[in-house]
């Protein structure tokens, strides 16, 4: 079911991604939408650090999708994929992806997941971010995998 939720800074989108965490079933592909700057990285970030991903987590613009090692108990991997430069689905699968679809323990976030949906499995979460009224207000639309 979507739920919507509104963030007023940065830290409630950090707590939304905290709060999910213990809702995503292993592989989870979470698929991230929307304008820039409206806290897909941040909340990839906050993601990151629920699982207990120690590194410096980054949007992966330039080489399309970065692992990092995770300790959860639900999951041991990350997958960021940032979708944004390129211009098929097919032309981002030689980046390895769908090896990760099926990958036990794994979390995959993808942003800008509209430019690569044609290749997605169908049980992916998609997380639309939109600007609110005020400067630092975000809305986040969540809906669960079907």
């Amino acid at each position: 079911m979507k739920k919507v939720y509104q963030s007023s800074s940065p830290q409630d989108t950090a707590l939304l991604a905290k709060k999910i965490v213990p809702s995503l079933v292993s592989p989870a592909i979470l698929c991230l939408t929307g304008d820039l700057g409206t806290g897909k990285t941040t909340f990839t970030q906050a993601l990151a650090r629920s699982i207990g991903v120690t590194d410096v987590v980054t949007s992966p613009t330039f080489t399309l999708l970065q692992p990092y090692t995770a300790q959860h108990k639900n999951f041991t991997l990350l997958v960021h994929c940032d979708a944004y430069r390129v211009l098929s689905g097919e032309e981002f699968l030689t980046t390895g992806l769908r090896e990760y679809f099926t990958r036990p323990k794994t979390l995959i976030v993808i942003e800008w997941s509209e430019h690569i949906q044609d290749i997605l499995p169908l049980d992916t979460w998609l997380i639309t971010f939109t600007f609110g009224k005020k400067e630092t207000e975000r809305i986040i639309t969540i809906t669960p995998t079907p």
